[in-house]
């Protein structure tokens, strides 16, 4: 990743990731390296107000599976898997729709 950061023209600093929140609140870092449900979940929103979506790495970061698949998954799989919090991936559901928590980056 060092790699990727000095290509797109900034000085990679290494830090713990528990380091990032205060690093950015700060200034020790102007930036993070981040996937929006980590931005999300860790509160760099509120020491970073702005999030570049430029793609540079893609992890799957869903879960999808047919029915019929899920319902052959023993129970406690089923129940863990529910219970990641919509939060986590920027999407909500209201009213059998589907939202963004982030309105202004669609």
């Amino acid at each position: 990743m060092s790699d990727t950061v000095r290509a797109l023209g900034a000085v990679p600093v290494p830090m713990i990731y528990g380091e990032v929140y205060s690093g950015l609140q700060t200034g020790k870092v102007d930036g993070a390296e981040n996937n929006w449900p980590s931005y999300e979940s860790a509160g760099h929103y509120e020491v970073a107000k702005y999030f570049t979506v430029d793609e540079h790495s893609r992890v799957p970061e869903v879960q999808i599976a047919s029915t019929y698949t899920w319902n052959k998954l023993p129970e406690e799989y089923r129940r863990s898997s529910g219970n990641v919090p919509r939060s986590q991936h920027g999407m909500k559901e209201a009213s059998g729709k589907r939202e963004s928590l982030y309105p202004d980056s669609a």
